[in-house]
């Protein structure tokens, strides 16, 4: 069971929380790489040449990595025959890390371009000899 299911006085103290942060130092810089790290991740490193999936040994520390969780099934074929195994590989979410990452180097802002001429004195010279519209405001208020 995971700490959810920890009784209170089985759970870290504050000071084994904060040694446990001092034995592993975690800065921004870990994080970005290993949001890169799954951004990136190629699920081909997974498997062979004749496309089978390699043992977990033979994956390489980054592929590995980026895999969320193996699922292992045996089947028995219909009409007899020898038993089978469905092996179903699913990596963390790519598009979540590059979205985060976009978001981080500010390359999701959305720009909004403007173009074109505005002359501000037509604009007020038009709005004093249009004599219906000068006391609109005040009729509002009113």
């Amino acid at each position: 069971m995971g700490n959810r299911g920890r009784r209170r006085s089985e759970r870290p103290s504050e000071q084994e929380a904060i040694d446990a942060i001092d034995r592993f130092p975690l800065t921004a810089g870990h994080v970005l790489q290993e949001m890169a790290l799954l951004a990136f991740s190629n699920i081909g490193e997974l498997f062979d040449a004749a496309g089978h999936l390699k043992p977990v040994a033979q994956w390489s520390e980054n592929a590995a990595a980026a895999v969320a969780s193996v699922d292992v099934t045996r089947y028995a074929p219909p009409g007899g025959g020898p038993p089978g195994l469905t092996v179903n590989v699913r990596l963390w979410d790519k598009l979540k890390a590059l979205e985060l990452l976009c978001e981080h180097f500010g390359l999701m802002r959305e720009r909004v371009d403007i173009s074109g001429h505005m002359d501000i004195a037509a604009i007020l010279l038009r709005r004093r000899t249009r004599p219906h519209l000068t006391g609109l405001a005040d009729r509002r208020a009113a």
